[in-house]
């Protein structure tokens, strides 16, 4: 790689990329650092830490586009994931290119780019990897339920958040949602399964706007998590939840029944429904909240889009393997088909 000489913005650039694969580049020496790249970040594990920086990326959803909204979305990360992991998240660092044009995180020369440390949680005792073992019972389903639960009885609601929970909200995200997909039919999503979620997502919204409007007068509009999935729970002595939406307000404001969607549209994903239906009775049991069974399939059918939608948008990026290419597109394919099961579960009954 090219050593580059001084620039603003050069997180996307290989030589950064290949800097903080190397464990000299971190103070504490680490024995070996593994990279993880998600659509919109560079995870570096090294050793006991994480280091998390934000591609140089815009959409119409999310805007990384320069150092200084990278920065303040990371201020942002730091603060929000504090609510339920508040040991895990410990810093924003920034990272800087010396007078030599060595890139360090030693103060000194040109700020370059910024990134989120956090302490690194053991890999086996993550959700995802507990249900593959057999391991998740339901002391700890029921645990989670409650921690969620308690989560959403103290998270921020109030005038602006509420506004999130409205009909006319609600059916701009979905419709949003749908139009970013659209480059996606034939591709990862058959338009026949595009077109009948449409439809269900439409007449749910028409025929449930008093449901929605209640939904508002009793508070269920909170500060949410907003990206409630197994890769982002951690079953250790403090059950962590992390990773919460950071880059847009309207994907994390939202009715509390959103979160429990998301996080049971993933469980269904994986394989493992019974599980995801003895949280729902565990978290109705917690907080009261029987109305969420109406509201269920209408969210995990719309989480599931935003997730194949989010998994097809990495085609676009060059440097994955065309195995890798391959990979993303059969998980795209399987969260899309996940989301016309949910919407066909309400409508009459259909030959397939």
């Amino acid at each position: 790689f090219t050593h580059p000489r001084k620039r603003k913005d050069i997180v996307t650039h290989p030589y950064l990329i290949e800097v903080m694969k190397k464990p000299d580049f971190y103070p504490h020496r680490p024995d070996k650092v593994e990279l993880i790249q998600t659509h919109i970040s560079y995870v570096f594990l090294a050793g006991d830490f994480v280091y998390k920086i934000k591609k140089s990326l815009k959409f119409d959803f999310l805007d990384f586009s320069t150092l200084e909204k990278r920065k303040f979305f990371c201020e942002e990360e730091l603060t929000l994931n504090r609510r339920l992991a508040p040991d895990t998240y410990l810093d924003v660092v920034a990272i800087f290119q010396n007078m030599d044009d060595d890139i360090t995180l030693d103060p000194g020369g040109e700020i370059i780019e910024y990134a989120v440390l956090m302490k690194r949680l053991p890999d086996d005792r993550m959700l995802k990897a507990l249900l593959a073992q057999g391991m998740a019972n339901e002391a700890i389903m029921d645990k989670l339920a409650k921690k969620i639960a308690l989560f959403h009885q103290t998270a921020q609601t109030g005038t602006h958040i509420d506004e999130m929970g409205s009909v006319e909200n609600i059916r701009r995200n979905t419709k949003d949602n749908l139009n970013e997909t659209r480059p996606y039919i034939q591709v990862t999503l058959p338009e026949y399964q595009y077109l009948f979620i449409k439809e269900y997502m439409d007449g749910f919204l028409t025929k449930n706007q008093q449901l929605f409007e209640r939904r508002i007068l009793d508070h269920k509009i909170r500060d949410c998590h907003g990206d409630l999935h197994l890769d982002h729970i951690c079953i250790n002595d403090d059950m962590t939840i992390f990773d919460c939406i950071e880059f847009n307000n309207r994907f994390r404001f939202g009715d509390v029944a959103e979160d429990v969607a998301f996080l049971t549209m993933d469980i269904d994903y994986n394989g493992y429904p019974r599980h995801a239906e003895y949280l729902v009775d565990s978290y109705i049991r917690h907080s009261g909240d029987r109305d969420i069974l109406k509201l269920l399939n209408f969210y995990r059918c719309y989480y599931a889009c935003v997730r194949g939608k989010v998994t097809s948008l990495r085609l676009s990026q060059k440097e994955f393997t065309a195995n890798e290419r391959l990979k993303i597109k059969q998980s795209a394919e399987k969260y899309f088909h996940l989301a016309y099961s949910y919407a066909a579960r309400l409508t009459n009954p259909v030959l397939i």
